[in-house]
């Protein structure tokens, strides 16, 4: 309980300092564009440069730097943890962030530590990211953090007792921007729930245990998912000008077909653009463990990674996409099936970000020779929405 609370406190916190900073005039109301946020950024931090070059010597580096180069958390901690409590009280006072020495008891809201005269100065002047930047940057396709978070995606017996860190379609919004926002977080969170449904519902007929050897055996079969033979990113593609993540992202993963026809039809027919997933499990339950469809099946399952992709066509024996046509498909023979998949960009930025720092990331665990059998891919019903992808502009 402590864990779930802190958890939420953190969540509602992180919504309290978004809309503390939103794209709107704190005087008229009216919405601001990008470049007015970012001219009163400047104009924030160079007030904050003019303060520290008149009356703090020990901040003349600091002063005479450029905006770019001081205006992220790291670098204003660096330049402000070390002052006292005294020079951040006067740095304070001077831009009128906190009331002058004498007049404390008018505004009795304030604090003098110096925990919050540096975080007071921090937040105020850090540089803050585009919401439309944030947007673009943002992973198409739910991950497992996502998809098993309690307090944004709750399960069907939450009872209402507690608070979740949603945002509410009240009768009024900021702006018109505001008010899109919320819907497609809501929406996003929708078709998260209905996502996790497939998943465990999957998860549940494939019924996965923990082999003799220490891998994977399933013990059942699901008609919208597949135990994955191999997976290989097969191109990434270099990031256009101005962005992070790669333009393009594309991976091999090879299934063996062994179903009736008319399922081994359904797989073949994936089209181009359908929405997929990838997942990982790792079950400590030996075989013949019953599941408790009551039970969440993170647990009885070791689901540890999912990730989203799109299908971009079928590859025929010669290792080309076959394209869609009138003209009847050839046919293939075996039971093996290659398909190529377009996996998010911006997830395998931030995968690439984690294993840089030592951590383990999907796409690696489903090439991993060690863990061969232990992931499968998930079809998603095309009647439903399968991912959060909307037009940014």
């Amino acid at each position: 309980m402590r864990v779930r609370t802190g958890s939420v406190t953190a969540q509602l916190l992180q919504m309290l300092k978004f809309y503390a900073r939103f794209e709107i005039s704190d005087e008229t109301g009216d919405p601001m564009t990008d470049r007015d946020m970012t001219l009163l950024h400047y104009s924030r931090i160079t007030s904050l440069q003019k303060a520290a070059f008149a009356k703090f010597p020990d901040l003349r580096k600091f002063s005479l730097a450029n905006v770019a180069s001081v205006d992220t958390r790291e670098t204003l901690q660096k330049h402000f943890g070390n002052l006292s409590d005294k020079a951040l009280r006067a740095i304070a006072t001077h831009l009128n962030l906190v009331p002058p020495e004498g007049k404390e008891e008018e505004f009795p809201w304030h604090r003098l530590d110096k925990d919050f005269l540096t975080e007071l100065l921090i937040s105020r002047h850090e540089r803050r990211i585009s919401q439309l930047e944030e947007l673009n940057s943002m992973p198409l396709y739910p991950t497992e953090a996502v998809i098993w978070d309690e307090n944004v995606v709750p399960t069907e017996i939450y009872g209402g007792d507690s608070c979740l860190a949603l945002p509410k379609l009240n009768l009024q919004f900021l702006t018109l921007h505001d008010y899109l926002l919320r819907n497609f977080n809501l929406f996003r969170l929708e078709s998260t729930y209905e996502i996790r449904q497939d998943i465990e519902d999957a998860v549940y007929r494939l019924a996965p245990w923990r082999a003799e050897d220490g891998g994977v055996y399933f013990g059942g079969w699901a008609r919208m998912a597949h135990p994955i033979q191999s997976f290989a990113v097969v191109e990434v593609a270099k990031p256009l000008i101005g962005e992070r993540a790669p333009s393009r992202v594309r991976a091999d993963v090879t299934v063996t077909l062994s179903v009736r026809h008319e399922i081994k039809h359904e797989w073949e027919n994936l089209r181009k653009h359908d929405v997929c997933f990838l997942i990982t499990v790792r079950p400590t339950q030996p075989i013949g463990t019953k599941y408790d469809y009551r039970r969440s099946m993170v647990d009885q399952a070791g689901i540890v990674y999912v990730r989203g992709c799109e299908v971009e066509g079928m590859l025929d024996a010669a290792g080309r996409v076959l394209e869609e046509g009138p003209e009847p498909r050839p046919a293939l023979p075996a039971d093996t099936r290659t398909f190529r998949l377009l996996l998010d960009a911006n997830q395998y930025a931030a995968d690439l970000d984690t294993a840089s720092t030592g951590g383990e990331v999907g796409y690696w665990s489903y090439s991993s020779r060690r863990l061969h059998n232990s992931f499968f891919f998930l079809r998603v019903p095309t009647n439903k929405p399968a991912s959060n992808v909307v037009s940014t502009g």
